[in-house]
């Protein structure tokens, strides 16, 4: 995503400050703790004149797709995403029992937090049909749930 949002802005459009992510809507949504934090979705995005170029990067929700807007997707390739989510959010010490919980061995403990900023229940999703829960609508089912109906 940092890459897309260097060329916007090469290209001359007017962004937000925060990785092209709409002002308070960033990786898990209402973020950051600011007021205006909000979920923005397609008509506000395609609206607004003072931000021309703004990226998603949580789960899809209803109403995020599908106005009069130029709309991408890009899906990053599922192993390096998660080598980055791994590194980025130092999930290193915790990724095994996560690929336990995953496999149905062990219990999702009910917080495990300390991944840089993300909140403490953003864990196994990045591991576990990642790019099906984010595009579904359907990011926090329990480990091991996403069915052939969420594709």
């Amino acid at each position: 995503g940092t890459m897309v949002c260097e060329k916007a802005h090469v290209q001359g459009e007017r962004l937000s400050s925060k990785n092209c992510n709409w002002p308070g809507d960033g990786v898990v949504g209402r973020g950051w703790g600011k007021p205006y934090a909000h979920l923005a979705k397609c008509r506000e995005r395609a609206t607004r004149e003072l931000i021309t170029f703004s990226m998603i990067e949580r789960g899809l929700e209803r109403g995020d797709l599908g106005c009069d807007a130029i709309t991408g997707v890009m899906l990053r390739d599922p192993f390096k995403g998660a080598r980055s989510t791994v590194l980025y959010h130092n999930f290193v010490k915790d990724l095994d029992l996560l690929l336990a919980v995953i496999a149905g061995e062990k219990k999702l403990p009910k917080r495990l937090g300390g991944h840089r900023g993300l909140p403490g229940n953003f864990t196994y999703q990045f591991f576990d049909n990642f790019v099906t829960r984010s595009l579904s609508g359907q990011f926090h089912v329990p480990p091991g749930a996403v069915t052939l109906e969420m594709l």
